[in-house]
């Protein structure tokens, strides 16, 4: 589920991606992927769903485990979004940027520091939890 909600987001990689367009293009440049590189990243999805789900799945949870999963998570994401970018084929260049790229980090880091502890409230068995299991396992 987690690898099929984020497998689309690689197309849109706006916040690393910083195209100049030239004069020459009357309309934004046509983009196009290459398919080894894209299937490459689109297999980095569920390896980072499931390293980023090993620590959490102990019956003990401590400091560590969710700083192994964030990591997991981060490096996951920032990979799949930089083969994403380097499967794309277009008559544009593409610059990378290090302010672009530190600032998809920092989302990425920003966003998975929020959905780790998600994890704990889910595995309570309260009626509260149980509750939401069922929306959150359907988005």
């Amino acid at each position: 589920m987690f690898a099929s909600k984020l497998a689309p987001t690689e197309r849109v990689p706006a916040i690393r991606l910083s195209t100049r367009i030239s004069p020459r293009f009357r309309d934004e440049p046509k983009i196009s992927y290459e398919v080894p590189t894209t299937a490459l990243s689109l297999l980095v999805v569920p390896a980072t769903s499931l390293l980023g789900m090993l620590p959490l799945a102990t019956p003990r949870l401590r400091l560590n485990h969710f700083v192994s999963s964030t990591l997991a998570i981060v490096i996951g994401l920032t990979a799949m979004q930089d083969l994403g970018v380097a499967a794309m084929r277009s008559e544009a260049t593409i610059y990378y940027e290090p302010a672009h790229f530190l600032l998809s980090v920092a989302i990425a880091l920003g966003s998975s520091l929020a959905t780790v502890p998600l994890f704990t409230f889910f595995r309570r068995h309260d009626a509260a939890s149980t509750l939401l299991k069922l929306p959150a396992g359907s988005a």
